[in-house]
């Protein structure tokens, strides 16, 4: 008798971890397919154009990480900017030169993050046809890599914030400065040459030394 009810009790318990294992499986696989339709709604909206839409994909990190953009945009003085780093450097260069000052002045971090996105500041051609697979995920944050024609690019994080997977678009900051620093080797120009030519490129005026001066020090005209 004795002996039945123990097989009894380790088959229950063995059913009761393969049900666990079962659970937790199905919830492994949701929270990948999430991560993955995260990536996917945030690439519909940057390819239309739509920084109000492609916010709400976006985790907390990168709004800081524009909060801080806008902050020296609006105070760093010219040896504190010649201090950060290159792709820093262009961004508030571009916030400076390209956008109206009262503008800029009345904006917060979200504000600038869909300014810069209905802008295209962030390329859709980056965007067009990438994919997201192999997502692994530990606790809140996720990893996947990004593919292109079948090409295995970039690898992507993502954090879960507010009860929904985010993309961390600052995640890509580590990558894109090497490939900007290979062009401008190639130009010949130094950083500052090349970021003051770039600007005027993407905004089709020339860049004055005025880009050194902090926004909240200019004499409004």
């Amino acid at each position: 008798m004795i002996e039945i009810q123990k097989n009894i009790f380790i088959t229950k318990a063995f059913f009761l971890i393969f049900v666990i294992q079962i659970l937790l499986s199905c919830s492994s696989d949701d929270a990948h397919k999430k991560v993955i339709e995260c990536y996917e709604a945030y690439n519909k909206a940057i390819i239309n154009g739509d920084g109000e839409e492609a916010i709400k994909y976006l985790d907390s990190r990168t709004i800081d990480y524009y909060a801080m953009l806008l902050k020296k945009a609006l105070y760093a003085e010219k040896e504190t900017l010649l201090r950060e780093s290159f792709l820093n450097r262009l961004m508030i260069v571009q916030i400076r030169h390209m956008i109206p000052l009262e503008k800029v002045k009345n904006m917060n971090a979200k504000a600038l993050l869909i300014y810069a996105i209905n802008n295209e500041w962030i390329g859709k051609e980056h965007v067009v046809g990438v994919k997201v697979r192999n997502v692994r995920i530990e606790e809140n944050f996720a990893v996947a890599d990004s593919y292109k024609d079948n090409i295995k690019m970039n690898k992507l994080s993502f954090y879960y914030e507010k009860e929904q997977w985010r993309f961390n678009l600052t995640s890509l900051v580590t990558i894109i400065g090497p490939v900007f620093k290979k062009q401008i080797k190639e130009t010949g120009l130094s950083e500052n040459e090349f970021i003051l030519f770039a600007v005027e490129a993407l905004s089709g005026k020339s860049v004055s030394e005025d880009v050194y001066i902090p926004l909240m020090n200019r004499n409004e005209k």
